[in-house]
This record gives C-alpha cells, sequence and structure tokens, in this order.
C-alpha cells in the first residue's frame, strides 16, 4: 500500500530500535521502519549481540538493524526519499556511508531536537519565574513552527516565526525580518570580512548582513563599488545601531 500511494519522489521513513534492557546490558534489539506519513510497518528486524556483525557490542545492534531494514525496502523497489532517526550518530553514520542508502537525505526526529533545549530551559527556569511562565508557551510555539514549515526550504520562515515570539515577550514588536538566506552572506559571516570592514563585533545581527548582503549581490561590479563607497559613509550610522542592538 505504501509503495502504491508514495509520491514520485519518494517517502520519508522513520526509524528506531528497541532494547530489551537499558544501557549496554541489552542482549537484543528490534529496529523498527515506518512510513512517515501513513503511520504504517514497512519493515523490521531483530538483532542479537552474538551476531558477527555486532560482536558483542549491544550499541552497534541498532545501526546494524536500520541499514538492514532498509536495503530491505531499496531491495524491494521503495524509493525513499528522506529518513528520520533520532539522534544516534552510529545509525546516521552507517546509513550516510553505505552506498546502497547514501543518497537517502538524513533528518533528525523533532521531538529529539528539541529535547536538550528543554533540558537546558528546565534548568535555568528554577532561578527565573519569567522562565517558567514562558516553558509551555514557547515549546508549544516551536512545535507550531516545525509543524507549519516541515519543508527544509521553509526553515528561514520557522526561524523568523520563533525570533517573532522571543522579541514580542521582551516588549520589542518591530524588527527586520528574514525570509530569505544568501550563501554568499553566510560565506562572509563566517569569515568574519563584513565585521572586519564596517568595524562591528562578530555578533553582530544576522539578518541586518543578510539584507545588505542580498542587496549588493545584484547589482553589478560599477554599483557594487559605488555602494560600497555609500556604505562606508555610513559606517559610524551602522555602527551606532549595532550598539543599540
Amino acid at each position: 500500500m505504501a509503495k502504491n500511494v508514495a509520491k514520485p519522489d519518494g517517502i520519508a521513513v522513520s526509524i528506531d530500535g528497541q532494547y530489551d534492557h537499558p544501557g549496554f546490558n541489552a542482549t537484543n534489539c528490534k529496529v523498527t521502519v515506518l512510513d512517515a506519513n501513513l503511520k504504517v510497518v514497512l519493515a523490521a528486524s531483530s538483532l542479537n549481540k552474538k551476531e558477527a556483525e555486532i560482536d558483542g557490542k549491544s550499541i552497534r545492534m541498532e545501526s546494524v538493524g536500520a541499514l538492514r531494514a532498509i536495503r530491505e525496502l531499496v531491495a524491494d523497489g521503495f524509493n525513499i526519499k528522506v529518513r528520520v532517526t533520532d539522534q544516534n550518530a552510529m545509525v546516521d553514520k552507517k546509513l550516510r556511508e553505505h552506498p546502497d542508502t547514501a543518497s537517502i537525505e538524513g533528518a533528525y526526529d523533532w521531538w529529539h531536537v528539541q529535547k536538550p533545549l528543554k533540558k537546558i530551559w528546565r534548568t535555568e527556569m528554577k532561578s527565573s519565574p519569567i522562565l517558567s511562565q514562558l516553558y509551555s508557551p514557547f515549546f508549544n510555539h516551536l512545535f507550531y513552527c516545525h509543524k507549519k514549515y516541515d519543508d527544509m526550504s521553509d526553515r528561514p520562515k520557522a526561524l523568523e516565526l520563533v525570533r517573532s515570539y522571543l522579541n514580542h515577550v521582551q516588549g520589542k514588536h518591530t524588527w527586520k525580518k528574514i525570509l530569505k538566506e544568501c550563501v554568499e552572506a553566510r560565506a562572509n559571516l563566517e569569515e568574519g570580512r563584513f565585521m572586519e570592514r564596517i568595524g562591528m563585533p562578530e555578533d553582530y545581527v544576522f539578518d541586518e548582513l543578510m539584507e545588505w548582503e542580498n542587496a549588493q549581490s545584484g547589482e553589478d561590479d560599477e554599483e557594487g563599488e559605488e555602494d560600497e563607497e555609500e556604505y562606508g559613509e555610513d559606517e559610524e550610522e551602522w555602527s551606532e545601531r549595532s550598539l543599540q542592538l
């Protein structure tokens, strides 16, 4: 059924393993692969740590089982576009390096992504009543943003919604928005050339630089030189704005 109703560009699958004991004492593991949209089981693999590939090490069972199950689906004719896992580095590495599964796009389960942030927030809110009040509303909003913009290309829009919440709760109701990304701007940010050129701190607001880079990227060489002179004249104004922010 999952194969018949799958879109031409492929399906998304979720992968997870269950052990018979916690920690390093597990003897058996079962890895299940689900169709992420239909919520039906597509494949499963049962393993014992005495198997040759595992060599008595429990932590290897999930990665071996995940690869085994995904390879069975590929051999059966399933076109898998995305695989969703928890943040198990061994599983991700195994699937990323094997030639049969290397072309499948990897993604992390959202619940596991936000789990560390929740842990940090709970620690900090012990000394901050305000963070305690914002805990549930913020993470509800975070899940809403993730659901609304679940496509990777829409992540800047999701980020904007998250930033809007954080700004509003601080009493900031106007700010410059980011709705697209620029590869060249990212490179310049990482190398620090913008900050050196205009005398700003390295933690200067990201969207300010993005807007500046995007504005300049469409200009030809002559116009670019004119813009550079113009921004050079406004250097003090930009520095004052960075201090205010």
